[in-house]
């Protein structure tokens, strides 16, 4: 915008003062922008501040958090201590007590609690040792005619023979190997669950199962078999026998060559759980008649080893 100005001394003469309008508007946009950085820098430093305010929110929190468990830790600490010294000053009022009454030659609370606790310890044992000695199994009494029992104390490592009872076929008296290396050889037949009391302690067990079509040997849990000759080996074991189990009348096992102790291609010894235990220690043998030579061989190894 010009401005135009008249005076009397100098007619007709115009004066250009300035053109201050586009330079305004200048001016006015800096301004603008400076103050909308400023704006920009004042919201940057609040959101600055409610962070570093958090962070502090926070920072206390943790420092509370830690102060309240240093503070559980020292109670629990002092609770501790506490119990501790209570016990011990109870123990010394009972030692001191303890040596009171020794003056006075009686017996302690302790002492009493002691010779309670040994008589309930020491009387099972002395029940089972008791039972252990002259319970009927034990001295052989269920026996058969043909037992022979051989408790003396210079009789020699006693075999045990077991011989399960099959359906319509008799038990019959095995030869084995000249009574397992000129050992102590008892037998029995197991027809009923009565018949387990007659199984004496021994260092070998030999369990003979007769053949069978199903070829059973040991009862599996879901064959609805009853469980009569597993259980009978479980018990052996347990009473720390050397198990073998023998499956005796087997026609297949005629042909056995050396290095075989029983058909690999019959399930019932690959797959059953305990058996495939007794084969990897060479304790399951199949038989038809009579040991062969690699069989015999084995027995006398592990007999005489031990």
């Amino acid at each position: 915008m010009m401005s135009y100005w008249w005076t009397p001394h100098y007619t007709n003469t115009i004066y250009v003062l300035s053109d201050n309008t586009t330079q305004t508007s200048i001016v006015m946009e800096d301004v603008t922008q400076k103050l909308s950085q400023c704006q920009a820098n004042l919201t940057q430093i609040k959101d600055d501040f409610n962070h570093v305010q958090d962070n502090f929110i926070h920072f206390k929190n943790d420092i509370t958090e830690v102060s309240n468990g240093i503070t559980s830790t020292i109670e629990g600490v002092k609770e501790e201590l506490k119990n501790d010294f209570l016990l011990l000053k109870r123990d010394m009022n009972i030692l001191t007590g303890t040596q009171q009454i020794h003056d006075n030659r009686y017996i302690t609370y302790s002492e009493t609690i002691f010779l309670l606790l040994a008589g309930l310890i020491l009387e099972p044992l002395l029940i089972f040792f008791l039972l252990y000695k002259y319970f009927p199994w034990r001295n052989g009494s269920h026996h058969g005619p043909d037992a022979h029992v051989h408790d003396g104390h210079n009789a020699q490592p006693q075999f045990h023979g077991v011989q399960h009872q099959n359906r319509q076929i008799q038990p019959r008296r095995v030869n084995i190997l000249d009574q397992i290396c000129s050992g102590n050889l008892e037998e029995s037949i197991w027809g009923t669950d009565s018949d387990a009391l007659s199984i004496p302690r021994c260092r070998f067990v030999f369990v003979f199962v007769d053949f069978n079509e199903r070829n059973v040997i040991l009862e599996n849990p879901d064959q609805e078999l009853g469980d009569k000759k597993v259980v009978t080996v479980k018990a052996c074991q347990k009473m720390g026998a050397d198990v073998f189990v023998i499956y005796t009348r087997d026609r297949d096992s005629g042909n056995l060559g050396d290095g075989k102790l029983y058909n690999k291609e019959l399930s019932a010894f690959t797959k059953h759980f305990l058996l495939k235990e007794l084969t990897a220690k060479d304790r399951g043998l199949r038989v038809n008649g009579t040991f062969t030579p690699y069989q015999k061989r084995n027995i006398r190894k592990i007999v005489l080893k031990k």
